[in-house]
């Protein structure tokens, strides 16, 4: 028997979550331990200040937007082999919104807060804004296509999930606002502002629920499969069991 494709793509959101959350732990720890920050509550750009975090805090949003884009494009895909006569203009803008987030996280990780500020600062709502709203356009989409009858209980936990992931960043971003308002630099500048641990800590639950709702793509991603194809225009991204389409067949046997 050949097979044609690799079995399950569910590997590339798990693999996504867990490295980016198991990497910026790291990086806190590091940079704990070697006293370049207090224990409690650092930003999460705060551990591209120095090194030896630095270098993980940039590898990490380096793989987490590569394997990001990789599962944003399968979700495409995966909605789009469930509704193949339906428009496309509602999951393209799904796309979008999860591709945009992932070229935040280069930013973020590559322009450094007390070198680009703002820079990285836009950076940093990309990536958690656009997640956020792919959150909600997902689930969103997963009803208009009534997917979730399959699975109604996860259904409901990702809706809660979004709601609190945008509500989380909505009070952030006025926290933000305040700051500036009031002219506190709610960045590197002034570590005594008075809402620094509230922002820092809200930040840090924003990472944690983006890489919850992460983990619950592997439903769909578990039913792609990567496929060889013999031409171009063949689709790379299949349903699963597509990929045995090329089985070879076993020969007769001749009769003697």
């Amino acid at each position: 028997m050949k097979f044609c494709c690799f079995n399950t793509l569910a590997i590339v959101p798990v693999l996504w979550s867990v490295l980016m959350f198991l990497g910026f732990v790291s990086g806190y720890i590091v940079a704990v331990t070697l006293g370049h920050l207090e224990p409690f509550v650092p930003y999460i750009s705060d551990l591209g200040l120095n090194a030896p975090e630095s270098y993980i805090f940039s590898a990490v949003c380096t793989l987490s937007a590569i394997l990001g884009a990789i599962t944003m494009y399968g979700e495409y895909k995966y909605f789009k082999l469930s509704n193949p006569n339906g428009k496309d203009l509602h999951n393209k803008i799904i796309l979008g919104n999860g591709l945009l987030s992932c070229v935040g996280i280069l930013i973020a990780g590559y322009f450094q807060e007390f070198e680009y500020e703002y820079v990285h600062l836009i950076g940093a709502v990309l990536a958690f804004g656009q997640a956020n709203l792919y959150a909600i356009c997902h689930c969103y989409y997963y009803y208009k296509l009534s997917l979730w009858k399959d699975n109604t209980r996860l259904f409901l936990f990702r809706v809660v999930l979004a709601s609190s992931l945008t509500s989380i960043f909505l009070c952030l971003s006025l926290l933000f606002i305040g700051c500036k308002i009031y002219d506190h630099s709610c960045m590197l500048a002034d570590w005594d502002f008075p809402f620094r641990q509230e922002c820092a800590t809200m930040e840090w639950l924003e990472l944690i629920g983006i890489c919850i709702f992460l983990l619950t793509l592997k439903k769909e991603m578990q039913q792609l499969g990567f496929r060889v194809p013999k031409s171009l225009k063949e689709d790379w991204i299949v349903k699963t069991e597509k990929c045995y389409d090329d089985v070879e067949a076993p020969e007769d046997p001749i009769s003697g």
